[in-house]
């Protein structure tokens, strides 16, 4: 069983090609990136839906009473100092686990 209140998705470029992704974990345990499609399909004016782009599951640890923690805060960040305007830049994220 997992304790806790999903963290904030984070809305950030995580791959440098100038379009937001959407970073969250769910309740289950599971970081997943999200983005919108390219290819924008008419939906009279709604926002469509997002596409799963990777899921991995997180190493979640497991307390005495067989019950784990998710985490409670996320956060992205570059790896590499910034130079120029036009640099691509890999983002790494971070999360922090809040065990009770």
């Amino acid at each position: 069983m997992l304790l806790g209140e999903t963290p904030v998705p984070v809305v950030t470029d995580m791959d440098s090609d100038g379009i937001n992704e959407v970073v969250m974990v769910t309740k289950d345990g599971q970081l997943e990136i999200l983005r919108v499609p390219i290819e924008m399909p008419d939906n009279h004016g709604f926002l469509p839906e997002l596409q799963v782009v990777n899921r991995t599951g997180l190493p979640l640890e497991t307390e005495e009473d067989g019950q784990r923690s998710l985490p409670v805060a996320m956060d992205t960040g570059f790896v590499d100092e910034y130079v120029a305007m036009v640099q691509v830049r890999k983002q790494v994220k971070e999360e922090s686990v809040h065990f009770t």
